[in-house]
């Protein structure tokens, strides 16, 4: 489980990076750090990003089926729009899944 929290962490600061919503090089601070103890890197997963995606919309953070992700400002800081998870466009989290699962 701590595995995949950590790929999930290293994941959204990605996102976030890519709206515009991180700072840039967060995901690799971030990673950097989580593989000090071997945690962080994204699993091969049989199905790839398609077989995950279905799952989103069952995260504890997901509100009426739409997952919902935590966004960073920068390491260690949530950036709070209404509230410390938001909704993003579908099409980000679908294509940053898929650029990280091959």
């Amino acid at each position: 489980h701590g595995d995949a929290v950590a790929a999930g962490m290293v994941l959204e600061s990605r996102l976030g990076e890519s709206l515009g919503v991180t700072e840039e090089g967060t995901s690799s601070r971030l990673h950097r750090a989580l593989a000090a103890f071997g945690l962080g890197d994204v699993p091969e997963v049989a199905g790839g990003a398609g077989a995950v995606v279905p799952f989103l919309a069952a995260d504890k953070k997901s509100r009426r089926g739409r997952p919902r992700f935590v966004l960073l400002e920068g390491a260690g800081k949530v950036a709070a729009e209404a509230g410390w998870s938001r909704e993003v466009p579908e099409l980000a989290a679908e294509s940053l899944l898929a650029q990280a699962m091959g």
